[in-house]
């Protein structure tokens, strides 16, 4: 029985230092947000990549009305020459399928990044999750982003290149 005692006493003076020290060792290893330091780039990248692959099959098993009335989405396996990866079907007017296409596809880099962006803000305050349109505030976070990364474009549409070839 003393036995036992004992090794709770010691245990648990091991252990409450230990709790006492998580919050702070938590806040010391803590990713930082998005745009703080340079090295967040990299962070971004691995996590956008696989984002975005898993946006993928979301898209193309969606309802045909979730983004577009009559409009049946289809991801392409690679770019094409111009950068495009989706391919529009349906719709109405043949004329306007690709600037529907142009629209769906930077929603679709938009939602990604948003969803990688660690923020306060809740994610159905960025953007719509049904139609995935950004709203004012998550066009705000975008804005920020372009501000941080002048050539968020071109970085952008490597890793979507990169996400399709996997």
């Amino acid at each position: 029985m003393n036995r036992t005692i004992r090794l709770l006493t010691v245990l648990s003076c091991l252990l409450f230092p230990a709790a006492a020290q998580a919050p702070a060792a938590r806040a010391q290893y803590q990713t930082p947000s998005l745009g703080d330091t340079p090295q967040d780039w990299d962070a971004i990248a691995r996590s956008f990549t696989h984002l975005f692959k898993l946006h993928i099959p979301e898209v193309e098993t969606a309802d045909p009305n979730r983004f577009f009335s009559n409009t049946s989405v289809f991801v392409m396996t690679k770019m094409d020459k111009t950068g495009h990866f989706l391919v529009l079907k349906g719709g109405g007017k043949s004329g306007s399928a690709s600037g529907r296409r142009n629209t769906l596809e930077e929603r679709m880099k938009s939602v990604t990044l948003l969803e990688d962006l660690r923020t306060s803000e809740r994610k159905d305050r960025l953007f719509n999750k049904k139609t995935w349109v950004v709203t004012p505030q998550g066009e705000e976070h975008l804005k920020k982003l372009r501000l941080r990364f002048p050539n968020l474009a071109a970085r952008v549409g490597k890793l979507v290149a990169a996400a399709l070839r996997r």
